[in-house]
């Protein structure tokens, strides 16, 4: 493999080519040393797809060897649970656990001397005081655990504003949306991002301070750009440069609204490394030229 797709027209370019020869867009060293690492990393998995053959090859050749000797190794393994079955179903007789007993007969002892005890109906007389037998003082009952139940109140605190969820594989995109010509942020503008080749698209707007936040997924072989459209200001953006614009003085700014082209006014790639996790993007919008 040595050629890489382009980030912007995603045509083939060679691996040191440093202008793309289709969209005529100059490489950056980043871009190039993301290509060499995606060469390296399919170099790698065309090593390794020999030894998975192998691998699968052999699982298979083991699957079908235990499949014939099945009748081997299943046949003793139910006769044992069949043996085993029997067993358990013994055990639950109950002639296996009691075994009949025989007790000698129990001698003749003589007979304990009782008290006799006469019943006697009154008719027309109060019956006489009921004899009380000393009995074992009644034990109280023992007391009962109570359950206590804890009652919480529940919390009345309001809940922070939720931040922004990242799931496993994004890239946090932030910045803000101003304009060329005051400097000042907008705000309420779509920005959409999009994924040149899955065609994958996350949109943000921006707040009342013209920033914005969005999760995009990274992936180093399917560039994101950026896009948009908004009321009053040309189609298209520029992304901020070093000096930002805002930082130059209104004439400065004017010249640069004055040069800009169509073509300048492309989507802008998200460029960062495989091992961010935030990226800034500033971005500038073009007001219509006044009539």
């Amino acid at each position: 493999m040595t050629n890489v797709p382009c980030p912007r027209c995603g045509m083939p370019v060679g691996l040191d080519q440093e202008v793309c020869s289709h969209c005529r867009t100059p490489r950056d060293d980043m871009e190039m040393e993301e290509g060499r690492a995606l060469v390296r990393k399919e170099e790698l998995r065309r090593r390794r797809r020999p030894r998975l053959i192998a691998a699968g090859v052999a699982a298979a050749v083991l699957l079908t060897i235990a499949w014939l000797l099945r009748g081997l190794v299943l046949g003793p393994l139910l006769v044992a649970w069949s043996d085993l079955q029997i067993e358990i179903e013994k055990t639950r007789q109950p002639s296996h656990w009691v075994k009949p007993r025989t007790f000698p007969p129990a001698p003749v002892a003589a007979a304990p001397a009782h008290v006799a005890v006469s019943s006697f109906v009154y008719l027309g007389t109060n019956s006489p005081a009921s004899v009380s037998f000393a009995q074992e003082p009644a034990q109280p009952p023992p007391a009962r655990a109570s359950a206590v139940v804890a009652t919480t109140l529940p919390d009345l605190t309001p809940a922070p504003e939720p931040a922004l969820s990242l799931g496993p594989g994004e890239l946090h995109v932030r910045g803000t949306v101003y304009d060329l010509a005051t400097g000042r942020p907008v705000p309420s503008v779509r920005v959409r991002f999009q994924q040149t080749r899955s065609d994958a698209r996350w949109e943000a707007t921006t707040n009342a301070a013209g920033r914005y936040q969005v999760g995009v997924y990274k992936n180093p072989s399917d560039a994101v750009v950026v896009m948009i459209e908004a009321p009053g200001y040309r189609k298209g953006l520029l992304e901020d440069r070093d000096p930002p614009y805002r930082e130059r003085s209104a004439s400065a700014r004017a010249d640069v609204m004055a040069e800009t082209t169509d073509s300048d006014l492309e989507p802008v790639p998200i460029r960062y490394k495989e091992s961010a996790q935030v990226v800034d993007l500033d971005l500038v919008l073009v007001p219509l030229a006044k009539k």
